[in-house]
């Protein structure tokens, strides 16, 4: 959300910089948000593998369902609505995912 709300002028700037520089301030924007979003599938693992061991293939096999499709799904829908779009659909996913999750835990 930050990255859509941030003025955008000092990334193209960066344009100018070295190769490593470059690769560099983008890993440093992307772990925080790569660590957060990546929390939610090992959560899911240890809450219901412990009540329900059975529902751990189950949740491999969807992750792996989902995660090929929506990998290219959001190529192409990046390509038509821009990376705001893609974005603003991915945090719209993450909240119904997360509530999802703590409606499950009660």
């Amino acid at each position: 959300m930050a990255f859509i709300l941030m003025d955008k002028a000092w990334i193209n700037q960066l344009i100018a910089f070295p190769f490593v520089v470059r690769v560099v301030v983008a890993s440093l924007m992307m772990s925080p948000i790569g660590l957060c979003l990546g929390m939610y599938f090992p959560s899911g693992l240890l809450s219901f593998g412990g009540k329900y061991p059975q529902t751990t293939p189950w949740a491999w096999g969807l992750n792996s369902a989902f995660s090929v499709p929506g990998s290219i799904l959001a190529i192409i829908f990046a390509q038509h609505f821009g990376f705001t779009g893609i974005l603003l659909v991915a945090i719209a996913i993450y909240f119904l995912a997360a509530f999802s999750f703590l409606g499950a835990n009660q």
